[in-house]
């Protein structure tokens, strides 16, 4: 039986927060996003490099030093930015531990619609993030110009509901080097400052074909299987078992298949206008220009095709 992906109500986003929050899951998502900690084992991560972790519903307070951060940016000419989660974690090292500023959103909304009505892909709007989150550290973790103290940041996204050619991907877009003339190569810890990571989630019809990466282990987190059930899964698969406090927030999300459900009664028209825009994009990008003219006057072969391509 196919499990879904839960999705949710302002009350289940907090939830989904809390649980993404918690320092067992942060740790399973820097060992599997930040390359960093690939060769950190997890009880190390959890236990040793997370600092203080603000989400978006702590009160905010101006930043005073590096260490207490806020999860708010404000800006007179650029505007605020609201964090779900944000915090510095510490890479141990031989000679002194490297501090990254780490950045996580929970969304539900693949395409969000901006207040023009228009909508844009959170890809652009993740590179934004990564843009304040490094904008903002003059004045709190460098001053004046020196930029040789700039920390690396990752905003990492966790996607609910993408995108079907998207769901149960995991990618990076980050800064590379390209020599376009001559050989000019400096060291990577001088320009490689921002990572925005792509967590793309995914409904599980059968437990068996789960893989270990952090997408499969979100993937079962955020499932709508029996809590019991999906505890079991977690241990069996990932050896992962939560602790009592996340043990409870999990418990506590809210069955979101059943708040899709009357989400989309309220936004029905939307919903199917989205399904009718990605088949558009998914016929057009394969050059099916034929389908699409016969999709744009056959309602009913629409649907069909909305089907078939699992949108």
């Amino acid at each position: 039986m196919s499990q879904r992906l839960q999705k949710g109500s302002n009350a289940s986003d907090a939830a989904a927060k809390n649980v993404i929050a918690h320092r067992q899951v942060l740790a399973q998502i820097l060992k599997g996003c930040v390359d960093e900690f690939k060769d950190v084992p997890i009880q190390v991560i959890q236990k040793e490099c997370i600092e203080r972790i603000s989400k978006s519903k702590d009160p905010v307070t101006p930043p005073e030093s590096i260490i207490g951060e806020d999860n708010v940016d404000k800006s007179t000419k650029e505007g605020t930015v609201k964090y779900d989660i944000r915090f510095t974690a510490s890479v141990p090292g031989e000679e002194e531990k490297i501090l990254l500023t780490i950045n996580i959103e929970v969304q539900g909304d693949y395409r969000p619609e901006d207040k023009a009505g228009g909508r844009y892909e959170l890809v652009t709007r993740g590179i934004y993030y990564c843009a304040r989150l490094l904008s903002r550290q003059k004045g709190t973790v460098f001053s004046g110009s020196s930029y040789q103290h700039i920390r690396k940041v990752y905003s990492i996204w966790v996607c609910l509901d993408p995108d079907a050619e998207h769901r149960g991907t995991i990618t990076k877009y980050e800064i590379g080097e390209n020599c376009i003339k001559g050989h000019a190569a400096r060291r990577k810890e001088d320009f490689d400052k921002l990572c925005l990571v792509m967590i793309c989630l995914k409904g599980i019809d059968d437990l068996s074909e789960l893989g270990k990466d952090v997408d499969d282990f979100l993937s079962l987190i955020f499932s709508d299987m029996k809590a019991t059930n999906r505890r079991k899964a977690l241990t069996d698969i990932f050896g992962f078992e939560p602790e009592n406090s996340l043990g409870r927030e999990m418990d506590e999300m809210c069955d979101y298949g059943l708040y899709k459900e009357r989400q989309g009664e309220k936004k029905g028209l939307e919903k199917g206008e989205n399904r009718m825009l990605s088949l558009f994009r998914k016929l057009k990008e394969s050059g099916l220009s034929e389908e699409m003219d016969k999709a744009i006057l056959d309602p009913d072969y629409a649907r069909k095709l909305i089907k078939v391509y699992g949108l």
